[in-house]
This record gives C-alpha cells, structure tokens and sequence, in this order.
C-alpha cells in the first residue's frame, strides 16, 4: 500500500487513497451501465471529497488561474444515427453523411460521431460529407487549435462527375 506525503493540495499525511478508490470505485470487470454510473458518481465524489477547493488543482495543472467552474451534466438521450457507415476493403470504415443545407454545427456534429463510431468500431473513420444543396457549401471542416486537431472531408456533389452514378 502506497503512502502519499503531504502536498500543495492540501492532501493529508499518509492518506490512503487506494482505499478510498476502491471502496468507493469497485472493480467490476463488466459493469453493466446502471452501476457504472453509480460508480463514477461515487468517484466524481471521492475526488470532490479529496480537492475540496478544485481551483488550487486546476491551477498546479494548467498553470492558470480559473477565473469560473461550470457545473454542467451532459443528458444522453438525443439518438444519433449516422446516414451510412461501410467497412471498405483495405479494413477501413467510411461515415458518409448527406447534407443539403448549410449548418453552422456540422463541425461539431462530425467530430461527435466520429467519437462514437471510433468507440464502437475502435478505429477513427474515414469521414465525408456530401453536401447536395443549391448553394455552395459554407462548412468549416477542421479543428486546429493546440488541444485537439480533427478534419472532414467535405464534396460538393456539383464538383463529381456523376456518369457512373447515372448509369448505375
């Protein structure tokens, strides 16, 4: 059993932490969903319990002073379905989605589903998106910030030479 000294934090002298993850984390192999939840949310209070002033924390990680601490929870009971997802031949998977109007969100929306198709599948997508509208597409398709870089494909269906398409 590892003993922790004390810290910046505030943490106490020869705490257990261990325990206190285990008791209030368990180890489940295959929790059903029910009980992860039940078990994050007893973590998610171990952690508060641990740090109770989380902008000293905040601050040793980032090196930045928080300025405002949302609390904001996530509901999941939107359902996402993509338009299509095919296995390719060289193993890859493509999401391709359709679109016919300009959306100021589909940024946002492509790298959501691009998190859950990577969960399900385990493996990052080829993603475009085929936009049909009459006017020209005004999509941003990438993110480049120094946290986090991701991109889509985006075709404008009036840039393809359809014959094959027609002829099919």
């Amino acid at each position: 059993m590892r003993q922790f000294s004390p810290c910046r934090l505030g943490c106490k002298p020869q705490h257990n932490f261990t325990n206190d993850l285990k008791n209030n984390v368990g180890l489940a192999v295959q929790p059903t969903r029910a009980l992860y939840h039940y078990q994050t949310m007893k973590y998610d209070t171990t952690f508060k319990e641990l740090f109770p002033d989380v902008k000293v924390l905040f601050k040793l990680l980032t090196n930045s002073n928080v300025v405002n601490i949302e609390n904001i929870e996530f509901p999941s009971v939107q359902q996402r379905r993509a338009d299509l997802i095919a296995t390719l031949e060289n193993g890859g998977l493509l999401h391709l989605e359709l679109q016919s109007d300009n959306d100021d969100k589909m940024l946002w929306r492509e790298l959501e589903y691009c998190g859950l198709i990577s969960q399900r599948y385990q493996q990052v997508p080829l993603q475009i998106v085929l936009y049909i509208g009459e006017q020209s597409p005004r999509f941003k398709t990438e993110i480049n910030t120094p946290n986090l870089k991701y991109r889509y494909d985006l075709i404008n269906i009036k840039d393809l030479d359809c014959t094959d398409l027609l002829q099919s």
